[in-house]
């Protein structure tokens, strides 16, 4: 990578599609690791515009009131956030990637397309909203972190969690039915904490739960809709889409009555309904035939019969959709009854694996005491993912591909995920052959545990000397430090990797990362060999084993590798 190579911020126009200055794109032409920086910028933002299309909760009812607004250019500020991104508009907002200099990392920022009126200008009721949204915490939620005004525009501002929603999720095919009754349940126990806390939602859709990296179902957009008290008496609600509205919002002229409670719940249900049929509870060629079903809360339940949902999810799904709201069941009744229904449908496996069980239970313990260390310990159920390092710039938090080579004085932050519950340490074996062994602060989950070094919104800083630094995250806790710096090697490796590469553990796995000549350089097969028996040596002391290896350089110039037509 050359000096003069352009910073993340230079780069997103291209990444974006956007037109960009022609030196730029001739330097990108050349340069095969601004080039792969692209690439990555790209999937970056492909996944904040998943994100963004999901939030945006683009009203069918009507367009959102208000003047019309261009798009803000980066560098903008909103508040203390600087813009380094547009990722799209909704009915309701323009939907930014910014980044807080405080907390130095990427945020989503979602700003109303709407002026606030009354109160909502002095910020006293914006605050007040902002704190009662930003008091949600709940692992099934987007957390807001922070509501305020600019130009006269309300915004929220909402972490960035990667994934997709369930429209997208499921656009070809249904969910298997005890998936979407997993979904369901996580939903209706988000939703009743949320109502215990006074927020409703509003709008509860596919398009509006998102199914983040971990397979956890997450809620989102208690959005600009919720807020709607602190923008005055004459501001309406935006939110709400007709194939999936409740009859009690339904009003008649295209208005949208206030949300319930029960409201959250109807929608819940026409998310379940979805997922089991294909089809929206209101679906119609128009959007006023779509409404005048809502309305009269004319839900045709022929489809669940036909494709053979189960009694007991089917009945669920009908008391959640019943028109009258006092009718349906609290959110905590809907998961209590799909987990009696999950829980059910479980016993015929549990029965039928009885026997099988029995019978290789002597050979499976025999087997377990002769070899405990062996890789078949790990559980196809155990989560341990391999370690993911994120360094922060002056432009914001990058991640480890995006900001090679590492330099002494760089500031790093490590986590990897883990089984809820599990005992972990994180091994740092330097270039001046040092081990470190560090014990992670743990952040708890519902399913999984993350693991952060040295701890959530802290960093620590690369020190000298310069060469090939290795990190292993290690589960288990029966184990002496002597024994551990037995398994590595007296002296660390005296070569370095080049400053583009680094390698990844994970199981048995060792995999070379990073863009490759066509022969792959000496000195990344000599520590390649070396993580191999590092790795080795390792596992018979832990239940598992994850590493990441990489780079540490003090030069700031260095040549950019030839790129292999095949790679």
């Amino acid at each position: 990578m050359k000096t003069d190579c352009p910073t993340d911020d230079e780069l997103l126009p291209l990444a974006a599609g956007e037109p960009a200055d022609d030196g730029l794109r001739a330097h990108v032409d050349q340069c095969p690791i601004c080039l792969a920086r692209v690439d990555q910028l790209r999937r970056e933002m492909t996944e904040l515009q998943s994100l963004a299309v999901s939030m945006g909760s683009t009203s069918k009812l009507r367009p959102a009131a208000g003047p019309s607004v261009e798009p803000l250019p980066n560098s903008t500020k909103i508040g203390r956030y600087v813009v380094i991104g547009n990722l799209g508009s909704g009915g309701q907002a323009d939907v930014y990637r910014v980044i807080d200099p405080n907390l130095e990392r990427q945020l989503v920022l979602k700003l109303s397309r709407q002026h606030a009126d009354g109160p909502a200008e002095n910020g006293d009721a914006v605050s007040a909203e902002g704190r009662l949204l930003a008091e949600l915490d709940h692992p099934g939620l987007i957390r807001v972190f922070d509501v305020g005004i600019f130009q006269k525009r309300p915004y929220l501002v909402l972490e960035h969690v990667p994934g997709r929603n369930l429209e997208q999720l499921f656009s070809t095919e249904r969910p298997a039915f005890r998936d979407a009754a997993r979904i369901t349940a996580e939903m209706a126990r988000v939703l009743a904490y949320a109502h215990r806390r006074g927020v409703v939602h509003g709008d509860v859709t596919p398009k509006n739960i998102l199914i983040d990296a971990h397979g956890r179902a997450r809620l989102i957009d208690f959005g600009l809709s919720r807020m709607e008290d602190a923008w005055g008496e004459n501001a309406r609600l935006t939110g709400g889409t007709p194939e999936y509205l409740p009859p009690e919002m339904a009003l008649a002229n295209g208005r949208l009555g206030r949300a319930v409670p029960a409201s959250d719940v109807f929608g819940l249900g026409a998310t379940l309904f979805w997922m089991l049929t294909g089809r929206a509870p209101f679906a119609g060629t128009t959007v006023n035939e779509s409404l005048a079903h809502a309305r009269r809360g004319e839900v045709d339940f022929t489809p669940l019969r036909t494709a053979n949902v189960p009694r007991r999810l089917r009945d669920i799904c009908r008391k959640c959709l019943a028109a009258d709201p006092a009718a349906r069941p609290a959110p905590d009744a809907v998961a209590a009854e799909i987990e009696r229904f999950r829980a059910r449908g479980r016993v015929w496996v549990v029965v039928t694996a009885a026997t099988l069980l029995l019978a290789s239970a002597i050979a499976t313990a025999w087997w377990l005491t002769n070899d405990r260390k062996s890789d078949s310990l790990e559980s196809v159920n155990f989560v341990h993912s391999r370690p993911v390092i994120n360094v922060l710039h002056r432009d914001g938090v990058r991640m480890l591909s995006n900001a090679l080579p590492l330099r002494t004085g760089d500031r790093i932050f490590v986590y990897c995920h883990i089984s809820q519950g599990e005992e972990a340490v994180m091994l740092w074996f330097n270039p001046a052959g040092q081990l470190k062994i560090i014990r992670p602060v743990r952040d708890v989950a519902e399913n999984v545990d993350r693991l952060v070094v040295p701890a959530p919104h802290r960093s620590l800083t690369l020190e000298p000397p310069e060469g090939t630094e290795m990190l292993f995250f290690c589960c288990g806790d029966d184990f002496s430090e002597q024994e551990l710096r037995a398994c590595f090697p007296e002296k660390p490796t005296s070569t370095n990797l080049p400053p583009h590469n680094w390698l990844t553990v994970q199981r048995s796995e060792v995999k070379i990362e990073g863009p490759l000549a066509t022969d792959i350089p000496d000195d990344i097969l000599a520590v390649e060999e070396s993580l191999k028996e590092i790795n080795r040596q390792l596992k018979q002391h832990f239940k598992s084993v994850t590493g990441i290896v990489f780079p540490h350089h003090t030069s700031a110039t260095h040549d950019a590798p030839t790129i292999s037509p095949n790679n």
